[in-house]
């Protein structure tokens, strides 16, 4: 349960890679996560299909639009408590 979030800088830009697991092991990595770059106001996200042979399914959104969908789904309460199901690697 939780979320593992791992940080790298490469080529100019932070990458941050997301697994659904805040325990997960090296060894269980052995797939490409969804992973998501930020850049003014903008979240790109990129998600990888296994085995489709199909380039990554890419998504850009404003802050404004996820801070807008967050008070829709009335999920504050939920975005304020990700933190304790959240483990941050920083490879900076």
């Amino acid at each position: 349960m939780g979320w593992q979030v791992e940080i790298y800088t490469g080529q100019g830009q932070t990458k941050y890679l997301v697994w659904s697991d805040k325990h997960i092991k090296a060894d269980a990595k052995q797939l490409q996560p969804n992973w998501f770059t930020l850049k003014n106001d903008q979240v790109t996200y990129d998600s990888f299909g296994v085995h489709t042979f199909k380039k990554d399914l890419t998504a850009t959104v404003s802050m404004r639009t996820i801070l807008a969908q967050i008070k829709r789904d009335h999920a504050t309460k939920t975005v304020r408590h990700m933190p304790t199901n959240l483990v941050i690697k920083d490879h900076r």
